[in-house]
């Protein structure tokens, strides 16, 4: 069941991308993307799915205290893989507002130069985006399985609204 449940998953956040992609370009919003993260719990095997910055935690009691376990690494674009796979597409790391990572396009500075817009994003995968696609901007959710046992109680799903701002 578990080879199953990831293939579902991940062909549901290829899809959901191709489905935003299509819907921003009937509307000319060339600039939309969103981070995304999903569980399914099936028995006692719960596989989360996700990427960007949108988490997966889970609280587990022991010896009478809530302990949080994150389930979920940030998908950012100085981390090694991900500098790979943009580099290699094209794409290039600045560091921004604060000192933080962003994948920025290849054409950033021409577009620019034009009184465009380009957009720059402080993660290396997301739904939508197309302008940053080309440059190693990615959908493809990492995908793990987790055993859940008498001492997991909660699973808390969030943004970085959530994990970041509140």
């Amino acid at each position: 069941i578990a080879w199953r449940v990831k293939n579902a998953m991940r062909r549901t956040f290829l899809s959901v991308d191709q489905a935003l992609i299509d819907f921003c370009a009937e509307r000319s919003l060339h600039y939309a993307s969103s981070t995304g993260v999903a569980a399914f719990l099936w028995n006692d095997l719960l596989t989360v799915a996700h990427i960007g910055d949108s988490k997966a935690c889970i609280a587990k009691v022991r010896d009478g205290e809530i302990q949080p376990e994150w389930l979920t690494i940030d998908h950012k674009p100085n981390m090694p893989h991900e500098l790979e796979r943009i580099q290699a597409s094209g794409g290039s790391l600045a560091w921004l507002h604060g000192n933080k990572p962003y994948i920025r396009g290849g054409d950033f500075f021409r577009r620019q130069a034009n009184n465009e817009h380009p957009k720059q994003l402080n993660y290396s995968r997301a739904f939508g985006g197309k302008d940053l696609k080309p440059f190693g901007l990615s959908a493809e959710p990492d995908i793990n399985h987790f055993e859940i046992t008498p001492e997991d109680k909660v699973v808390l799903l969030g943004s970085d609204g959530l994990w970041d701002v509140l």
